[in-house]
């Protein structure tokens, strides 16, 4: 006869893997069955089995009953119930949580909660596709081949040993809750029912890796079934134990063709390499749960102009594969279930990011000019030869940063001589005689190169790195320096030699190419004799000895994601600090001086290729710096050069002497703020009206006008300019009757005074309490620092003109834009 104890599940978030691993632990010391029975949905729980357990689906308050039978039964019965009466209730200790940045969702966009995450955006855009889980993008390739019962199931045993074994090995000097995490896969590891599963399918003729594949989605589809989303979360580390399993068996290979079709990618995080491998063509966006805004990966991921957040916690547990998503990379949200409203925004969205992009397309093939005529050359970061058409074309004056190791990454052996001759070539003569800086092998940090063979790092970013392990690939990298010398020949090539940090090392470089020169000149084969040679600037050591570097690189390119980090002593790929490593530090803009001055004094060239020289807020401190060069993403190029037409060397020097003053980043921003450059634009034009406007409603009216101010270049933070639109709103209603609305406000984000027209195809009912509709918008936006009273001014005009029929039906009865736009002017007395 079994023994039974009743109780109160007490855990807040039920019986996930941490408190069922601490109850298998006790009852596999005994020999007797030990069950938990939920009588909420009356499944029984082997005890002995953390699957078991969390499938189960035990909740907080769930009436629980304990039943044990066995040999030993009343041993079993007295320690676990002894364990669920005075320790059960602690081991629900919680993970710490994730801080995420507040997101600020605009009032147009009406939305649940619950229909969408949250993370840090890193790549801004928007992309509606797809989604396509990578969870298992390093798996092994399972044959097909089944060679008999035993052998199988000895294959299955073996893994699971090997894995306990790799899994134990690793538990040694862990922070208490990784510790446990990692029990917790240790005990999935040898679970009874995950071995049980496996089991009856090798048995059922099928090959120990697809067994192992066909438990761990058996366990996934019944944990999906759950009530609990912290169970829900568990799928992953059951995916992420079968995966160890399965490699343990056959190896770790990345999977090919893992995307058929557009998709926005959903990971855990990825590697530089495993982005490599993926199709390009078919990534619309990426979500991962980790990663930082200067890893390499999201560096490539800008490069291509990819929208991407990070930090979304949980994502491969609460996206589903082929699930349609939105991934809005502006606000930093993922949208997990679409209502029209929301349908409609995004279609919106889309309008106004349009229209944005027409209006910077004539600086596409326009220079660089300062308004008081200082040039600045403004090229791409490319990581391939088949972007080098797409960053002309969009108007790059050069390629400042040709990031040649994802060539070597992105292949399963290292490329020969030949091969990249052929890709520099490639690069070279797309470029017709424009600058192309090719730089050589960058490896370490977050960029591995498995066929290296390079031993595992404690701190990588510090490691055996870049021209750090030339001499030990001397064969390896004399074949690189071999084929961009030979592609010199073919266009305006240049050298550059990443994470300097002595003379020695450059030193030994140029004697290489010297070597290759001579070897080519013997060969006949053609080269550019005066190629020049540069120096990364990203390891502060440089900075002291610039004076004799001068003397050996013919140019110099700041790379100031490595500077900063080096700078500040802050681990990039670290959360928790990665905020500290600020670019806008007063003191990172001393080093930053410093460096120019100096370099400049001995009248040899320097640019920029870190994220800083894509940041349009930070532009008039690169160009009071007096940058020659800077090199960003192919997408902002347009962007920053109407940034830099719009500014003046002058004054940007100026702001750029009072920044280095500051005492903070964050009085940095306020400066820039202050003096941010105002177009010279009139208060109203004819790209701000819109005569068949098909908003239905008050939210989508509001947005579609300042979407407009967005689209002209008057504000670079149109969702904010909203909200305090919506805030005057909520004090009084602007409807002022006789089919008229004038919603208004002062705002610190609008670049210049602004008067939205527009009129609506189906009148808006603009207030529930209200019968009469509006027919006309008209939106008023005026600056914060405006001191000539221009708010009280218009407002006033509008609403005393909006009194008489005549004003009032010209407006409704017209619909050119030219027409009413010379109205308005003459009506508001406007010049």
């Amino acid at each position: 006869m079994s023994l039974e104890y009743s109780f109160i599940c007490p855990l807040k978030n039920g019986i996930h893997a941490r408190p069922a691993n601490a109850l298998e632990l006790i009852a596999a010391k005994y020999s007797s069955n030990v069950s938990l029975r939920n009588e909420r949905n009356a499944r029984i729980a082997n005890v002995k089995s953390v699957l078991s357990m969390i499938s189960a689906d035990f909740k907080l308050n769930d009436s629980c009953k304990l039943i044990v039978n066995g040999d030993d039964e009343n041993a079993a019965y007295d320690t676990v119930v002894a364990y669920l009466k005075n320790g059960f209730a602690e081991s629900d200790e919680q993970l710490p949580p994730v801080c995420a940045e507040e997101i600020s969702i605009p009032p147009s966009l009406k939305i649940e909660k619950q229909d969408y995450c949250t993370g840090t955006v890193v790549v801004k855009g928007l992309s509606i596709a797809k989604a396509a889980i990578l969870n298992n993008l390093f798996t092994a390739n399972i044959p097909s081949v089944f060679i008999g019962k035993d052998e199988e199931l000895a294959k299955f045993k073996k893994a699971v040993d090997s894995l306990k074994s790799k899994i134990a090995d690793s538990l040694t000097n862990k922070a208490k809750t990784e510790r446990k995490i990692l029990e917790a896969h240790l005990s999935i590891v040898s679970d009874p029912e995950l071995a049980e599963k496996v089991t009856e399918s090798i048995r059922a003729s099928m090959n120990a890796g697809n067994a192992i594949l066909n438990a761990s989605s058996y366990f996934a589809d019944t944990l999906k079934n759950t009530q609990s989303e912290l169970i829900q979360q568990r799928i992953f580390d059951i995916q992420d134990v079968c995966t160890g399993l399965i490699e343990q068996i056959y190896g770790a290979v990345q999977k090919k063709d893992i995307l058929v079709e557009p998709c926005i990618c959903v990971a855990q995080n990825l590697t530089p390499n495993q982005f490599l491998n993926l199709d390009r063509r078919f990534i619309k966006g990426l979500v991962l749960s980790h990663g930082s805004s200067t890893s390499h990966t999201i560096i490539l991921a800008r490069s291509f102009g990819i929208p991407t957040i990070v930090g979304v916690e949980h994502a491969q547990t609460i996206i589903r594969t082929g699930q349609e998503i939105i991934l809005d990379s502006n606000i930093g949200i993922v949208i997990l279930r679409q209502s029209e409203s929301v349908k409609r925004y995004y279609l919106l969205e889309q309008r106004k990011l349009n229209n944005r992009k027409k209006q910077y397309a004539k600086f596409v093939q326009t220079p660089a000019l300062t308004s008081d005529g200082r040039q600045i050359e403004v090229a791409a970061n490319i990581v391939s030869s088949q972007e080098a058409d797409l960053v002309f074309n969009n108007g790059a004056q050069a390629i400042g940063l040709f990031r040649t190791e994802m060539l070597y990454m992105s292949n399963d052996a290292i490329p020969s001589e030949d091969q990249q001759f052929e890709i520099y070539k490639k690069a070279a003569i797309a470029a017709a005689q424009k600058s192309v800086i090719i730089r050589t092998l960058d490896i370490g940090g977050d960029k591995e190169l498995q066929c290296l063979n390079l031993e595992p790092e404690a701190n990588p970013f510090l490691g055996y790195r870049a021209v750090r392990i030339y001499p030990e690939f001397e064969k390896i990298i004399t074949a690189q320096l071999t084929a961009i010398i030979r592609a010199s020949a073919f266009g305006a090539v240049k050298m550059l030699i990443p994470m300097v940090s002595s003379l020695d090392e450059i030193v030994w470089v140029k004697r290489k190419i010297i070597e290759i020169q001579n070897h080519l000149l013997e060969q006949n084969i053609n080269f550019n004799n005066n190629m020049p040679i540069g120096i990364m600037i990203e390891v502060p050591s440089t900075i002291f000895i610039l004076d004799q570097l001068c003397n050996e690189a013919d140019f110099f390119s700041i790379g100031t994601n490595d500077l900063a980090q080096y700078v500040f002593a802050v681990d990039r790929e670290n959360k928790k600090i990665a905020k500290l490593a600020d670019n806008l530090q007063p003191a990172f803009l001393r080093v930053l001086k410093t460096i120019v001055q100096q370099i400049h004094a001995r009248g040899k060239w320097v640019g920029m290729c870190g994220e800083m020289a894509g940041q349009i807020e930070a532009m008039p401190l690169l160009v009071g710096l007096g940058l020659d060069e800077i090199s960003l993403g192919c997408d902002n190029i347009p962007l920053v050069k109407a940034a830099i037409h719009s500014l003046s060397f002058e004054k940007c020097s100026r702001i750029l002497d009072s920044a280095i003053n500051c005492t903070s980043s964050q009085e940095v921003r306020s400066l820039l703020a202050a003096n941010q450059n105002t177009p010279d634009f009139a208060i109203i034009d004819t790209d701000l009206i819109v005569t068949d406007s098909d908003s239905l409603n008050k939210e989508e009216a509001v947005k579609q006008a300042v979407d407009l101010l967005f689209a002209a270049a008057r504000t670079d933070k149109p969702q904010l300019i909203e909200r305090e639109v919506w805030n005057r709103e909520a004090v009084y209603s602007t409807s002022l009757g006789y089919g008229f609305a004038i919603p208004h406000c002062k705002s610190a984000y609008a670049k210049a005074n602004s008067i939205c027209l527009i009129k609506f195809k189906n009148p808006i009912r603009w207030n529930p309490q209200e019968e009469d509709a509006v027919k006309i918008l008209i939106m008023l936006v005026v600056k914060q620092d405006d001191s000539a009273g221009t708010h009280m001014q218009v407002f006033s005009k509008l609403a005393r003109k909006i009194m008489h029929s005549d004003f009032r039906n010209f407006l409704l009865s017209n619909d050119d834009a030219g027409v009413i736009l010379k109205f308005l002017k003459e009506s508001l007395e406007i010049k």
